[in-house]
């Protein structure tokens, strides 16, 4: 069975590249690691956190989870 690529994990800081890459949008380390502590407003003003885990102390996120964050965003 293949997997889908869009859940591959990344590195949580391999996700600005990323989201630069899809967007065109420039977005710093800092604020990857606020959406996923604080999170971060909707368009309605309702906070909404990236989704991670945490494998051996790091985070990983999959290009789905950050897609569906971008989009609630």
């Amino acid at each position: 069975m293949s997997r889908d690529k869009d859940e591959d994990y990344m590195l949580v800081r391999d996700v600005p590249a990323f989201i630069l890459k899809e967007t065109g949008v420039k977005v710093s380390p800092e604020a990857v690691y606020l959406w996923i502590r604080k999170g971060g407003l909707n368009y309605m003003g309702k906070p909404i956190m990236l989704k991670h885990i945490r494998r051996v102390g790091k985070k990983y996120v999959t290009k789905r989870w950050v897609l569906d964050f971008i989009s609630k965003k």
